[in-house]
């Protein structure tokens, strides 16, 4: 699990040095998940929750990490165009 954050603190530390990446409003989404979805995983470990509700705090933070992955990856693609080889319409 760490690893995994460690990965991605990398990959947006190494972007914002590139210039390729400003970090905005998108931060808060993260941070703000990443904070719900331990809160989730704390409450599990110690008992002080019942699992449906500890289960809802999971899920909610990883629905905004999941909306920051996808405002980064948009942010990052965003002045790049589309190859029209990746379009398959026919």
């Amino acid at each position: 699990m760490l690893s995994g954050v460690a990965f991605k603190l990398f990959y947006i530390t190494l972007k914002i040095i590139r210039n390729e990446y400003k970090p905005g409003f998108e931060l808060l989404f993260l941070v703000s998940g990443l904070a719900i979805f331990l809160t989730g995983i704390f409450l599990t470990k110690y008992g002080l929750l019942n699992t449906p509700a500890s289960i809802s705090f999971k899920i909610t933070g990883i629905s905004l990490k999941s909306a920051f992955v996808l405002m980064f990856i948009v942010k990052i693609r965003g002045s790049k165009p589309i190859e029209k080889s990746s379009i398959t319409h026919e």
